[in-house]
């Protein structure tokens, strides 16, 4: 997926995929930032309402989600921001809601954990990966694009090579 780090022309929303991203402290809100949003609608969801519209004040969001289901239903590619234990619950939770064709990603920086775990699921398309980035600084209001403008490194399923 493309990710671009300036403003672009916003195109209508039937022409682009959506890219979900759950959980918006400091990397997931950068991540939302920084996507490019003249190729993907950006849709977010937060389990605390007040981030999500955070996100909304700051234009870093086309769509914000009052549940996870709607949120991995629509996505074309979720990006789980979410801490290693909530983000094996939300795999086990909500693999099944992903339309045909869709992906899961994480960007937990442990891997074992989260890739046995979306292994346990057949016709499941999950890559773990793990962005080189972050700061020493915790919470969406630290976010920025630069933040998120590192390399990622992808685990793929075997299922998916």
């Amino acid at each position: 997926y493309d990710f671009r780090f300036k403003k672009t022309e916003i195109v209508p929303d039937r022409d682009r995929p959506v890219a979900a991203v759950i959980g918006l402290g400091l990397l997931g809100s950068s991540l939302a930032q920084s996507i490019d949003r003249s190729k993907y609608q950006v849709a977010v969801w937060n389990r605390n309402p007040a981030a999500s519209a955070w996100i909304m004040e700051k234009q870093a969001a086309d769509k914000v989600y009052d549940d996870p289901q709607q949120a991995v239903a629509d996505a074309d590619i979720a990006i789980l921001c979410l801490p290693m234990p909530v983000t094996r619950e939300f795999i086990q939770q909500y693999h099944n809601l992903l339309k045909p064709g869709a992906v899961m990603t994480d960007i937990a920086s442990v891997k074992g954990e989260v890739m046995k775990c979306a292994e346990m699921f057949e016709n499941f398309n999950f890559v773990g990966s793990h962005p080189m980035a972050g700061t020493e600084k915790s919470g969406q209001k630290k976010r920025t694009a630069q933040c998120a403008q590192r390399p990622v490194s992808g685990c793929p399923l075997y299922s998916l090579v």
